[in-house]
């Protein structure tokens, strides 16, 4: 899966459906990004998004990450 960023926090893509359109499913990588409850704590949900639409163009960014080790 892919590593992105949303709003320019660190998100992990956990799947993604193909009907048509390609919704990815993406979670904070880090609980400090993670939108907090009234108590504080960090709130765990996934968001879908529609990849190559408006809110994905200007909300999604790649992450440059290494690549896999050469054995």
């Amino acid at each position: 899966m892919r590593i992105l960023k949303y709003n320019g926090k660190l998100v992990e893509e956990v799947g993604h459906t193909i009907n048509g359109d390609t919704v990815v499913f993406i979670r904070y990588c880090r609980p400090e990004d993670m939108p907090k409850c009234e108590c504080g704590r960090p709130i765990d949900r996934e968001i879908s998004i529609v990849e190559g639409c408006r809110n994905w163009n200007e909300s999604i960014e790649g992450v440059d990450t290494l690549p896999p080790k050469l054995i």
